[in-house]
């Protein structure tokens, strides 16, 4: 019997337990979750603000009921001997053959004055989500810091909070590596026509009490202050273990560490080229990754296409690709369709789509979606039905 030891239940964790068990008959999987619920599905978690409906569960509960796997809700990891192969849990020790952290990663903070702010939130958690919900119900003005999927989606649900939000975004544009900045103004001024205010493009501190201050600008008043700009992986118990780090856990392509047998996968692991990974799917992908070269397979993490779906105040944003013209004879062109006001912008290589932007109606993204990667002849009409 082979002794697996996964160290989060997220993602990453989940799917690497689930491919352990089925490449490994004889597996004995223990899966060990800081949270006292089963893994959830945590790119819901920004939609849910408003109205704190239960988030919906990586793995149906008779998955943790699977022969060979232990679940460890509630249970944190302390510390790690990788010469002996154990893990020390509080009271416990569990040895392993192979491990694999997920462990994630918290909210990457900005400098902020008073990081005690009782109302300074980050979204990581359910539990974050309820705090944020109970304190931002009485308030009038909130602050989401960071312009990128999450920030959005955060600063809509607090707008059916009835709050008035203004998101702080120190990138020239929202979105930013979803978009170019045609396709963002497009965006933006949409978001502002449903409420949302900006500042883009500049520096800001957040001072005491509860209030920030764009550069050469007097403070606004946020209630609540959310920050959402980006990931800090949890690199501690693996550094204090001896395994190579930097901003995350060092892999390489196979999501093997610095240290023989044991792998990392998801939001801690940091890749060779220096790329974290901060991604839902991407996680899941490097998640079986590393289980598959934990039981004996040579499979190395390929990244997929960059893809971004969601839904904003009942439209659809989609951006798949690139979002730049590819090689010389690369174009960009822009498509609306009046009746519904609907957006799409495609990238090409000078002979087919390579990336695309879209914001419009849910019926009309499927239409969006088939474009890409099709060929676009130069000089032709538009290649979804109705866009001019």
């Amino acid at each position: 019997m082979n002794r697996y030891i996964i160290i989060g239940a997220g993602i990453a964790g989940t799917e690497a337990a689930a491919a352990v068990l089925e490449r490994d008959v004889e597996a004995r999987v223990d899966l060990f979750n800081a949270e006292p619920d089963l893994p959830y599905y945590r790119p819901q978690l920004t939609k849910i603000i408003d109205d704190l409906s239960p988030p919906r569960p990586i793995k149906p509960k008779s998955f943790f009921s699977t022969p060979g796997l232990h679940f460890h809700p509630e249970t944190t990891v302390k510390s790690i001997d990788t010469l002996e192969k154990r893990i020390f849990t509080a009271g416990k020790i569990y040895p392993y053959d192979k491990l694999i952290f997920c462990c994630g990663a918290d909210a990457l903070l900005p400098a902020i004055q008073n990081p005690g702010n009782a109302r300074l939130f980050s979204i990581r958690t359910f539990s974050d989500v309820q705090r944020l919900h109970v304190a931002a119900k009485s308030r009038k003005t909130a602050a989401v810091i960071g312009g990128g999927p999450l920030g959005l989606e955060t600063a809509e649900s607090l707008t059916r909070l009835g709050l008035h939000v203004t998101v702080y975004e120190t990138f020239t544009r929202i979105l930013g590596r979803q978009t170019d900045g045609e396709a963002a103004l497009f965006i933006t001024e949409f978001l502002k026509s449903n409420g949302i205010s900006f500042s883009v493009g500049a520096q800001f501190t957040v001072t005491a009490p509860h209030r920030i201050a764009p550069y050469g600008e007097l403070p606004r008043p946020a209630d609540v202050i959310i920050v959402s700009a980006g990931i800090k992986p949890r690199i501690r118990l693996a550094a204090e273990a001896g395994i190579k780090t930097n901003r995350g856990i060092l892999v390489n392509d196979r999501m093997q560490t610095s240290v023989p047998d044991v792998y990392a996968a998801g939001d801690c692991c940091e890749r060779e080229n220096g790329v974290l990974c901060g991604m839902w799917s991407p996680a899941g992908d490097q998640g079986r990754t590393a289980a598959a070269n934990a039981t004996g397979a040579s499979e190395s993490f390929v990244p997929k296409a960059g893809k971004l779906m969601m839904t904003l105040f009942g439209k659809t944003v989609l951006s798949l690709g690139r979002p730049e013209p590819q090689g010389e004879n690369g174009t960009a062109r822009t498509y609306l369709k009046k009746s519904s006001g609907s957006y799409l912008r495609l990238f090409t290589d000078g002979a087919k789509c390579t990336g695309l932007i879209f914001l419009g109606t849910p019926n009309e993204a499927a239409a969006a979606v088939s474009v890409f990667g099709r060929a676009v002849a130069p000089g032709t009409g538009a290649p979804v039905e109705g866009f001019q």
